[in-house]
């Protein structure tokens, strides 16, 4: 979800739709948001089909129960944290 807010996504549609408001376009002006995100969509989601299906990229199965791991601790340290902020602030 992140992804579809960074400043250059946001930048891309408001030009376009600037762009198609400035030639009279209105209708399309209004529909730029979601015809770029569709787009990039579809774009984003062909190209993780066909690098999930030729296995690009991949991390073997240790590496990923070790992230795993290692974010589980650090998201229970952070809410550890909060709590002891909370009780002692």
């Amino acid at each position: 979800m992140k992804h579809g807010f960074d400043a250059d996504h946001l930048a891309s549609i408001d030009s376009l739709a600037r762009m198609q408001a400035r030639k009279g376009r209105f209708a399309l002006a209004r529909l730029s948001g979601t015809l770029f995100s569709s787009g990039h969509g579809l774009i984003v989601l062909v190209a993780a089909s066909l690098l999930a299906r030729f296995k690009v990229g991949q991390f073997p199965r240790w590496k990923v129960i070790f992230s795993f791991a290692c974010q589980q601790r650090v998201n229970g340290s952070r809410l550890w944290r909060s709590e002891i902020i909370v009780k002692t602030g």
